[in-house]
């Protein structure tokens, strides 16, 4: 391994699929076998070097991902209480987290009759149910229901519950359309609300992924359109480090240093094109 200084700017920007998550975070290299296990153990490595060093500005993910992250807790010997304290402390403080945008269209109105609210949220305690909510054609309101507002002032609620009705209609009916026209599976479909934007602007470069089989389905053609390739970690190593000692980098005062493999190392010199 060498120890390459880059400016953050330089590094493409890495949607981080479950898998990848749990190779950086979770699994242990040391429960492998090394002799059998080897690209196992080298995708571990590599999901935690990226992991530790990418600046946090290119390192994305999602909460479908976080929730496969999370869903792990049996295998790894976690309490679900222990997983909720690890994506606090270990994904939302490192990655940036993206949220599903989807356009309201007229084509799906019809999935809209008789739905009058996109967001609610609602507080409740023993004496009363208060709240807010926004319409679906953009009002706003309030509500309250139990006894005299003047004989009770609401303290801190006892549970709180969100709801987007809008929302979650609209964001199944995208991942369906998407399902059916160009036949991809239905969670890839979601992970495409997350990484596109309703114009179908990219916002990721890679998909970094330790599954073969997922990797095999996102570089099919019918994903081409998006621009975005997927890739183990391992590969994302090795063509960053191909790329970086091609590059001529400007010294820069807020330069990061990553540990990738050196030129002559097996991972380098490994036959593989790569996007970068």
């Amino acid at each position: 391994m060498v120890r390459v200084s880059f400016h953050p700017s330089y590094c493409p920007k890495l949607y981080l699929d479950a898998n990848v998550l749990i190779d950086a975070i979770l699994e242990d290299e040391e429960k492998h076998d090394r002799n059998r296990d080897i690209e196992k153990i080298e995708s571990i490595r590599s999901a935690r070097q990226i992991y530790d060093n990418w600046p946090k500005d290119s390192l994305l993910t999602s909460p479908y991902a976080i929730g496969e992250f999370m869903g792990k807790s049996g295998k790894f010997r976690k309490s679900y209480h222990e997983m909720l304290e690890i994506a606090r402390d270990r994904v939302f403080s490192k990655c940036v987290v993206l949220h599903s945008s989807v356009e309201r269209r007229d084509d799906i109105a019809k999935l809209e009759e008789g739905l009058t609210i996109g967001w609610h949220v609602e507080h409740r305690s023993d004496q009363a149910r208060w709240g807010e909510f926004i319409t679906a054609e953009g009002g706003s309101g309030g509500f309250y229901a139990g006894p005299r507002r003047e004989e009770f002032a609401p303290n801190k609620p006892k549970a709180t519950f969100y709801s987007a009705p809008l929302f979650e209609s609209l964001l199944f009916a995208k991942a369906s359309e998407i399902e059916s026209q160009i036949g991809i599976h239905f969670e890839d479909a979601i992970t495409l609300t997350y990484i596109m934007d309703p114009d179908n602007t990219r916002r990721v470069d890679i998909i970094a992924s330790n599954d073969q089989e997922m990797r095999k389905r996102w570089n099919d053609l019918m994903f081409s359109h998006t621009g975005i390739e997927a890739m183990s970690t391992l590969d994302i190593a090795r063509d960053f480090c191909r790329w970086m000692q091609k590059k001529e980098i400007p010294s820069s005062s807020d330069h990061i240093t990553i540990g990738l493999p050196s030129a002559n190392s097996d991972i380098c010199n490994r036959n593989r094109k790569g996007p970068l």
